[in-house]
């Protein structure tokens, strides 16, 4: 449906903003992305205000997932497109500016600002069917979750799976796990631990929850699923080979799974 009121502002009218209900699955996935990689923000100037929701991830390995699906869902939601900008060299940025659909998240329980202050999940994710919550659970995993593979055995292969989600705010965490009892996931949840991250050679710290094990991706892939690449392009390699190397980038997992290029080579 339109939206007509008071939260419209003559840049929204023009683009026709639609919003959508909250009952609708494919707003669950966005706002499980948002939740992930987004950001909603606004600045108040002296004779305007700037509405701003922003989502971003790793040039290419998020690059597809972004720009087709990200894009698609948005668009069949809002009846608008994002802006695709590339702003650092290893970050593609999906971009816009509206005053409705910030107006519309923020009512909608989404945090605006940094994400850390927030107390939890939007209260309309947490009372949601389980249907909504799949694919909520799906945003959240395809922008701030990793699946890896790890070595547990002599063959010093990369067989074992494992799912794992992070964010600094522990009640995101906290409400994850709650979620993830509803589907019967085996889980190990850590809260505040001292976490170094080797890019910004800074240490913070952080919450996770990680799912391990064969029978909890086949349970998570089944009921849930992913649409990114990157998670797919392993899950592929992993499925034909029976394990998947790390540290590999989408293009090479891409030309393994195309037969170009050999997965034991990595060894």
């Amino acid at each position: 449906m339109s939206l007509k009121n008071k939260n419209f502002s003559r840049k929204d009218l023009k683009k026709s903003v639609t919003i959508p209900s909250k009952e609708n699955y494919l707003l669950a996935e966005f706002v499980g992305a948002m939740i992930g990689d987004g950001n909603i923000n606004y600045c108040k100037r002296p004779k305007s205000t700037t509405y701003r929701m922003v989502l971003s991830g790793h040039k290419k390995e998020d690059f597809c997932y972004y720009q087709i699906h990200i894009q698609s869902i948005f668009e069949r939601l809002f009846s608008v497109k994002f802006k695709t900008l590339f702003l650092k060299k290893n970050e593609v940025r999906l971009c816009i500016y509206s005053k409705a659909i910030f107006h519309f998240l923020k009512e909608s329980d989404l945090p605006i600002g940094n994400k850390n202050y927030a107390k939890g999940f939007p209260l309309f994710i947490l009372s949601a069917a389980k249907k909504l919550k799949t694919n909520f659970l799906r945003g959240i995993l395809d922008t701030d979750g990793t699946i890896t593979f790890k070595a547990k055995d002599k063959s010093k292969l990369h067989k074992y799976p494992v799912i794992r989600i992070s964010f600094r705010n522990p009640y995101f965490i906290r409400d994850l796990v709650n979620i993830l009892k509803n589907f019967n996931f085996s889980y190990h949840d850590r809260y505040n631990d001292k976490v170094y991250n080797k890019k910004t050679k800074k240490e913070y710290v952080g919450s996770s929850v990680a799912l391990s094990g064969k029978k909890n991706l086949k349970t998570w892939m089944e009921l849930i699923g992913s649409k990114n690449p990157k998670h797919l392009t392993k899950l592929a390699i992993w499925e034909e080979f029976g394990f998947c190397p790390p540290k590999t980038t989408l293009e090479q997992r891409e030309k393994i799974i195309c037969g170009q290029l050999d997965p034991y080579s990595f060894y």
